[in-house]
């Protein structure tokens, strides 16, 4: 009675699995594996084995799925059929397997896990080997297991050696199983079933042989997928979560689930060990359950060691081992005497399982988040909805079998990139506007398909390219589970550039790695702060990940955002780019809260984790001028919504009226200062009226005065601001020359008279020289309008190579200067290229040009270090100023005030000695 008992139990058991995975099979579309096994297995059998042969997996399965298409048909129900029977299949010989191991509660138990398995419930809904790989090597290791342990049975050695051989044409990871059962016949060595062991699994390598050859040609050319190395720890965290709850549960909340399961097993094997169990004697049942678990997955981890293409399911061939070591565990709980062990011990634990269990599945037939991709839906939108004179661009082109297997209409598709599976090497570039002029000429519109896009678009070409010539249509409301899909119109006469056309050309060379072509201002409100394309070529290969560092400033210098990312595409990272391909990067820099309307400039710094002061910007001779270029103007728009003022990070809440406006409060950058430096300072405006004139400030230093400044900026007057409208502004005060030193008020004073005090300030005393000091060298030279040098010193005119030369220079103020410019002192070869150089401004930033005060002298000193591998000779020596924004330079003017240079030589020459 108990084995017709037991004989029931299974077949319900059998039922519900059938149950489970025939529930809602054709719901989903098919995605792009499945549709690729289709698409395979409608070509005869010459041509499936010769392009498995150039795969990267055998060709049963696609052999099998042929046979069945002809047979059953190749729709969706039909097609994951097969994949369905072979899931239910594993199901009732976990039981006959575990019933051999331990007993008939062990094997109920397995085979009810196996049922409910998330993991095998969402692959026996699928088109792929997965359950078929699965139940072979389960049923190999079965038969393995009788052959051990029934030497006098020969026919489980055939049995073993026949579904081996099927397995690994099934798929390469069944070798990870053949280690484990060679292992285990190791550790079972029995002198009688030597020879057999050593024929089965010599068989099985006999029949693999014809293939071998396409597996050694194979191995290493996969290119469906990144350079890199896997994370261990991440990879068997996923595997723990894939094989407890399949694919439809939630990383954070699989984890958990997981950590579960792990716990009940490790306690069923406790118990397993223990002594005076029922199950002591089955120390070899457990020891083939353990290698069957862990030699495949240490295997295969180890394999994609190093290549990040890893997925869980490519794992699954060990996962009978887990459901089959749980139903022992909790077979031997389920014999616990006392009720309150056998209450936490099996009741909890089995109804925690099987609670899990139930939730994955269940989200794996109702929770949209578990969608497959919806290529179906795509297929059948466009078929409603393409005119005859649009096309459908395909990106990635690999999924054309996912969309050919639906699409049904007339409207041509065109593959980007034209590949037959995912190649990472082949991304999209420039190169594709000469496609799209082929292929849509004539076209008034293109639906753009998008699909792992962000493999072989990372960096966005064809949205790029399709904006620049046409105007993308909107459809609201319309969206497909992991399947992008876009419309584009087109004028007639489309015609798509394949070279970058930047709206301002701006050139700069970046350690002769970068070339930077220009940029496109995208104006956009500023509440999102300030847009732009940049122009790249690709000069040198690069090893390293370069970043961009973009700092938004205003025309005065205020800063007002930054961004730091990949220059390109973020799956595009510079290690792939190649020299002489042309790159383009979109970039939107949020601005600071409050950020009014206006013009901004971007500084553009190339810098990696080895150089994180960036590439130097060369000169055309290759000198360094910098770090940094100066992008701008790039205009943002009004803001498109009003500010919520307690978002606004003010430092001095005042929050008193001013005239029309509200002053929130102000930020300032520092409590004292010499007369002519500057000082930052932020003003927290809201406007509560319509202005009909537009209002400045200046900033009272005791009695004197600043300049006068906009409240926003020149872009922005007050007259453009909206009532209820919050602006920050930021400003650089120049304390006027005429301020005596000491203790001060800074005041605010409106245009209209209305005044507020600001907060208590210190001039500091500046020790500014008026008299010429001494100079070896005389030397008159006029930078510009405001500076001029009238000497200099030189620390010795002859020298070794690895000594230092001191370069002192001696300047006049001629007037106020605007910009804090920087110096440039070059030793110069007989060759015109610099040997030696520092860049800096006068004593090292400390007396910045736009604090100097008319007439004043600064003496500047540089320093030279002689590189000794200099070769010995003369030297000359040549100076200069120049925008560290933009490196502008500052002209030498002659008597007449007419430009003549850039820079100078100095008279004096320096002689290298050996």
């Amino acid at each position: 009675m108990r084995r017709v008992n037991g004989l029931i139990a299974l077949i319900l058991v059998v039922l519900a699995a059938f149950a489970l995975r025939v529930f809602r099979l054709d719901v989903q579309s098919l995605w792009y594996d499945e549709a690729f096994s289709v698409y395979l297995a409608h070509f005869d059998l010459a041509t499936i084995t010769a392009r498995t042969a150039a795969d990267i997996q055998p060709p049963l399965y696609y052999i099998l799925l042929h046979f069945w298409i002809a047979l059953a048909g190749d729709g969706e129900f039909a097609l994951r059929f097969l994949s369905l029977g072979f899931g239910v299949l594993t199901v009732p010989l976990i039981w006959v397997a575990m019933r051999r191991l331990f007993n008939r509660d062990a094997a109920l138990i397995a085979a009810i896990l196996a049922t409910l398995s998330p993991l095998y419930v969402w692959y026996a809904q699928e088109a792929r080997m997965y359950t078929l790989i699965t139940c072979l090597l389960l049923l190999s290791s079965y038969a393995l297991w009788r052959a051990l342990d029934q030497p006098t049975a020969r026919h489980w050695w055939i049995v073993l050696a026949l579904a081996n051989i099927a397995a690994v044409y099934t798929h390469y990871f069944a070798f990870a199983v053949l280690a484990f059962q060679i292992a285990f016949c190791v550790l079972r060595f029995q002198r009688a079933n030597f020879f057999r062991v050593i024929i089965s699994f010599a068989a099985i390598l006999i029949a693999f042989l014809p293939w071998l050859p396409f597996v050694i040609a194979r191995f290493g050319q996969d290119a469906s997928y990144w350079q890199g190395a896997l994370k261990l720890d991440e990879a068997v965290r996923h595997i723990f979560i894939n094989f407890t709850t399949g694919e439809s549960v939630l990383e954070s909340i699989g984890q958990d689930i997981a950590v579960g399961w792990l716990v009940v097993l490790l306690i069923g094997l406790a118990f397993l060990a223990i002594r005076h169990s029922p199950f002591a004697r089955q120390k070899s049942a457990i020891a083939f359950l353990i290698l069957y678990l862990v030699i495949p997955l240490a295997l295969l981890l180890v394999l994609f060691y190093r290549n990040p293409k890893f997925n869980a399911r490519y794992l699954m061939i060990a996962s009978p081992a887990l459901f089959m070591l749980l139903g022992a565990g909790l077979g031997n709980f389920s014999r616990v005497a006392n009720r309150v062990s056998r209450l936490g011990f099996y009741v909890l634990p089995w109804a925690f399982l099987l609670v899990a269990s139930c939730y994955a599945d269940a989200n794996a037939y109702f929770d949209p988040a578990f969608t497959k991709a919806d290529f179906r839906g795509v297929a059948r939108y466009i078929e409603a909805h393409a005119a005859p004179d649009e096309a459908i661009l395909l990106v990635s082109g690999h999924m054309f079998p996912a969309f050919d297997y639906y699409y049904h209409g007339a409207v041509p598709t065109i593959r980007l990139p034209d590949d037959p599976t995912l190649n990472t090497e082949h991304v999209l570039g420039y190169e594709t506007a000469n496609v799209l002029n082929q292929t849509l000429a004539g076209k008034r519109g293109v639906w753009v398909v998008e699909w792992q896009n962000e493999v072989v678009d990372p960096n966005g070409f064809v949205p790029m390219l399709l904006d620049s010539q046409g105007v993308e249509q909107p459809h609201e409301g319309i969206y497909f589970w992991q399947v992008g899909l876009r419309h584009w119109t087109l004028p007639v006469n489309a015609h798509f550039s394949p070279q970058p056309i930047p709206a301002v050309t701006r050139a700069a060379n970046f350690g002769g790695k970068i070339q930077l072509l220009g940029f496109t201002p995208v104006p956009i409100p500023a509440n999102g702060g300030v847009a732009f394309d940049l122009d790249y070529q690709v000069l040198a290969p690069l090893a390293e990940d370069y970043q961009v560092a973009l700092r938004v400033t205003d025309a005065a210098g205020n800063f007002w955002g930054k961004l730091d990312r990949r220059p390109a595409g973020y799956n595009y990272p510079a290690p792939r780019w190649k020299p002489g391909e042309y790159l383009f990067g979109t970039y939107t820099v949020p601005l600071l809260v409050g950020a009014p309307a206006g013009d901004y400039f971007v500084e553009l710094v190339f810098y990696s984790a080895r150089n994180p002061s960036g590439l130097d910007v060369l000169a055309p001779n290759g000198a360094p001028m910098g770090k940094s270029v100066k992008l701008g103007p790039l205009p943002a728009l009004r803001a498109s919504y009003l500010v919520d003022s307690t978002k606004l990070d003010i430092q001095n809440e005042i929050d008193r009226d001013v005239g029309p406006f509200r002053l929130y409060g102000y930020n300032l950058g520092r409590q004292q200062a010499s007369a002519g430096e500057t000082i930052p300072l932020s003003l927290f405006w809201f406007n509560s009226e319509i202005l009909n004139q537009n209002y400045t400030f200046q900033i009272q230093f005791g009695d004197v005065l600043s300049k006068a400044f906009p409240l926003a900026n020149a872009q922005f007057p007050t007259t453009q601001w909206r009532m209820g409208e919050t602006v920050r502004g930021q400003y650089l005060i120049p304390i006027p020359p005429n301020v005596p030193p000491g203790a001060t008020q800074l005041r605010l004073v409106l245009s209209d008279g209305n005044a507020i005090n600001l907060a208590p300030f210190t001039i500091e005393k500046t020790d500014r020289v008026f008299v010429q000091p001494n100079i070896a060298y005389a030397q008159s030279a006029a930078f510009g309008n405001t500076i001029a040098l009238v000497g200099y010193n030189l620390s010795a005119t002859t020298l070794k190579p690895g000594a230092p030369l001191q370069v002192t220079l001696v300047w006049q103020a001629r007037g106020a200067s605007a910009k804090p410019y920087t110096v440039f002192v070059h030793l110069l070869g007989g060759d015109g290229k610099p040997v030696a150089q520092q860049d800096a401004q006068p004593l090292n930033g400390a007396r910045p040009t736009n604090g100097w005060v008319a007439n004043e002298f600064i003496v500047d000193p540089y320093t030279l270090t002689i590189p000794t591998t200099v070769t010995p000779g003369n030297y000359q020596i040549e100076i200069g100023w120049y925008d560290a924004q933009d490196f502008s330079r500052l002209s030498v003017l002659d008597p007449n005030g007419v430009p003549t240079s850039d820079h100078i030589i100095l008279p004096s020459r320096v002689d290298i000695s050996p």
